[in-house]
């Protein structure tokens, strides 16, 4: 088997009646699994990390909100170079729904904080986002690129794709391109 096939193999979608899998992280440090389903008239992605840190780490993500601010735990920052940045999984504004299975829909803010640091070397989180609609008046460009993984990944952050309940895909998007990946340089 090669590195590739082993790290992809560590990557398993959720069954959801409204789902479907995205691409797997190349980092065998990181697991992740995402779908897609419908909340109000958004519609959001879902998707579930698991992080591996040292035992004395911070996960380098910055959270607000929480039960006591008056809106969902969001991820406002993150540390460059940090496990969550390096995972090329999370980003700013996602939203946080549980942390090692426990939900943050009726925590506090110091709560979320507290559960975040005191977490031990493996750290799952449950994060949302909204798709991004394509515009009507889109113009596709396509470009074959051949990137070599540097350490652990690409680099890169990529959301959307074909929805089962949808007859146009929501854009496969690059979100996000980590600085000094392979995708950066």
């Amino acid at each position: 088997m090669s590195e590739e096939q082993r790290r992809l193999s560590q990557c398993r979608g959720i069954p959801c009646k409204k789902s479907i899998n995205h691409i797997a992280n190349a980092n065998p440090e990181i697991m992740i699994h995402s779908q897609e389903y419908f909340s109000n008239d958004a519609i959001c992605g879902y998707v579930e990390v698991t992080l591996h840190k040292s035992k004395n780490a911070c996960l380098g993500i910055t959270v607000a909100g929480g039960i006591d601010r008056g809106h969902p735990p969001r991820i406002t920052a993150i540390r460059p170079g940090s496990v969550a940045d390096k995972s090329d999984c999370v980003l700013i504004n996602d939203v946080v729904k549980s942390i090692n299975g426990i939900d943050t829909a009726d925590l506090t803010h110091d709560q979320i904080v507290k559960i975040t640091r005191n977490a031990e070397t493996t750290v799952r989180m449950a994060l949302e986002y909204i798709l991004v609609e394509t515009p009507k008046s889109t113009t596709s460009k396509h470009a074959f690129i051949h990137l070599e993984p540097m350490n652990e990944s690409f680099g890169i952050t990529v959301r959307g794709g074909v929805l089962p309940t949808f007859t146009t895909p929501f854009p496969l998007t690059i979100r996000r391109i980590r600085s000094q990946s392979c995708a950066d340089l």
